[in-house]
């Protein structure tokens, strides 16, 4: 029988069970954008990418304000898709929640000005799809599975500024990845006297996942 590797579990999946991935998920994509584009695939159990729908659209909804508030090209075409996902009935039980996660004070027990708010993300929701798309560059890249233990670093950036010097210096000799880079783009950096590969996802050109990984 025929059969290939889940780049999420990474155990052998047959023909039968074989879904494909979009990487990143095909949501992300507004639907006036991802029309006609060649959006990057990879194999996966059915089971195993059923299992992230719901953290996929926590992660894409959650970060819906610090888009539109950074990136105002894509503003019209992200409101649009929003609306439209509006009128299915798990969209505003997802707002509901993250609704409860807005506040007017920072972590810290800082009072911002009228009108200014701090989302508090479920870091670990957002880290879990994160984690999952990186598996998925990295069997584009390396044509093989990559288990999360060989994740050695994960930092989440909203600004150039918050990004580590080391993977600032990688982009210096990576070149930008993407289908589309106003929805999702990447930097991929390795090289075989370094003991990790990097990765540099920048989502909606307004958030940014870097992540290491230790060569095996």
């Amino acid at each position: 029988m025929d059969s290939t590797a889940c780049h999420i579990c990474g155990k052998d999946i047959s023909k039968e069970d074989l879904s494909l991935e979009h990487v990143p998920p095909k949501a992300f994509y507004p639907n006036n954008i991802r029309d006609g584009l060649n959006l990057w695939t990879v194999p996966a159990h059915k089971s195993c990418n059923e299992s992230y729908r719901k953290d996929e659209e926590y992660f894409q909804h959650s970060l819906l304000i610090e888009v539109l508030n950074q990136n105002p090209s894509i503003k019209n075409s992200l409101a649009t898709d929003f609306k439209r996902r509006a009128a299915k009935p798990q969209t505003p039980a997802m707002f509901r929640r993250i609704q409860k996660e807005i506040s007017n004070v920072t972590p810290g027990g800082i009072h911002l000005p009228p009108r200014v708010y701090v989302v508090q993300i479920d870091l670990l929701r957002v880290e879990k799809v994160v984690l999952k798309i990186v598996q998925g560059l990295f069997y584009l890249q390396n044509c093989n599975y990559l288990p999360l233990e060989c994740v050695k670093d994960f930092r989440f950036c909203l600004s150039e500024k918050e990004v580590p010097e080391l993977y600032r210096l990688s982009w210096q000799v990576s070149r930008l990845q993407g289908v589309y880079p106003p929805v999702f783009s990447y930097k991929y950096f390795y090289h075989e006297s370094f003991k990790f590969q990097l990765f540099s996802m920048l989502f909606w050109e307004s958030v940014m996942f870097c992540l290491a990984i230790e060569s095996t």
